[in-house]
């Protein structure tokens, strides 16, 4: 992203993307948008694979689908207000009696993290 200010490596959008790595996420299915950018960025820069998705209820399929093929954690990623009212619907879902996989092993990141920059 050209022009932005470095991130700290203290700032909650670091320590949400570390966080992840630690627990072995490979990949965050997600629809970017301005709130969640500085987390966006952050699991970039720890190689945290980012599948770009066109609808909110789509991250969270993916990310429930993933969960239940590896046994891992599916990550959805969304940006706040709307975005996370779209993804009701599949975790929902990711909860019902008829599938699966536990809602636990479905993460839904979606709000106004605050970061700062580096040096200040």
């Amino acid at each position: 992203m050209t022009g932005a200010p470095p991130l700290s490596p203290r700032c909650t959008a670091a320590l949400v993307a570390r966080f992840l790595k630690a627990r072995g996420v490979d990949r965050v299915f997600g629809l970017c948008g301005g709130h969640i950018m500085p987390i966006w960025m952050c699991l970039d820069a720890e190689g945290i694979r980012i599948v770009d998705v066109r609808d909110e209820r789509a991250a969270v399929y993916m990310a429930h689908a993933h969960a239940d093929l590896t046994g891992g954690l599916g990550v959805a990623l969304v940006t706040a207000g709307p975005g996370v009212t779209n993804t009701m619907t599949g975790m929902s879902a990711a909860g019902s009696p008829f599938v699966r996989t536990a809602a636990t092993s479905c993460i839904r990141i979606g709000s106004a993290l605050g970061c700062c920059a580096s040096g200040t």
